[in-house]
């Protein structure tokens, strides 16, 4: 599955050009600025539960990036996401129509109102009748829930397999007999 990671883009050059020939933003200070990352998701991008499961671990890794899911308005969801949207693992936040593929750059979508196209591409690409909708996902608080309790436990199976106890006993160190019976046989078996 391929993520596009959406940013602002950087210069290019292999050089920085001089603080004098940079552009100069309108002397006005904005009410606020706020910089957002997304992530372009298209229904084909979901064969398998494994791109599923690659798409939650995403989410909960980072809950503070948007994940879009761009589909047909002939379509429907994807029926992997569809069902882990069934199973309350995904929540679909919002869902917003007139979005078009650009005619230029691949998974990027505009928005194109009839009552606002201004330029001819935008006539355009409105002529050729291929809207889309903008689904907003999220992970579920459940969801994320169930992920932190995983990891809790798989913590504290590493952290309990040590037979060694650092506690006053005999010289500073004891040992667990029974963990190192099962480390034990651990080492062996490799």
């Amino acid at each position: 599955m391929t993520y596009i990671l959406r940013s602002v883009p950087q210069l290019s050059s292999p050089h920085m050009p001089e603080p004098n020939d940079l552009p100069k933003f309108p002397n006005i200070v904005p009410d606020s600025i706020r910089e957002t990352r997304f992530w372009v998701l298209e229904n084909d991008d979901f064969k398998t539960e494994e791109e599923i499961s690659t798409l939650l671990g995403m989410m909960y890794d980072h809950p503070e990036d948007d994940f879009i899911l761009f589909t047909p308005k002939t379509g429907t969801i994807n029926s992997l996401v569809s069902s882990a949207i069934g199973s309350a693992a995904i929540v679909v936040v919002e869902t917003k129509g007139h979005y078009y593929p650009h005619p230029k750059f691949k998974r990027d979508y505009i928005r194109i109102h009839d009552a606002t196209v201004s330029l001819d591409w935008e006539r355009e690409v409105l002529s050729q009748g291929n809207m889309h909708f903008r689904h907003e996902l999220k992970l579920s608080e459940r969801a994320r829930r169930q992920f932190e309790m995983q990891q809790f436990l798989e913590m504290q199976k590493t952290a309990n397999a040590n037979p060694l106890k650092l506690e006053p006993n005999f010289m500073g160190i004891g040992l667990d007999l029974r963990k190192a019976y099962t480390w034990l046989k651990q080492q062996l078996k490799k």
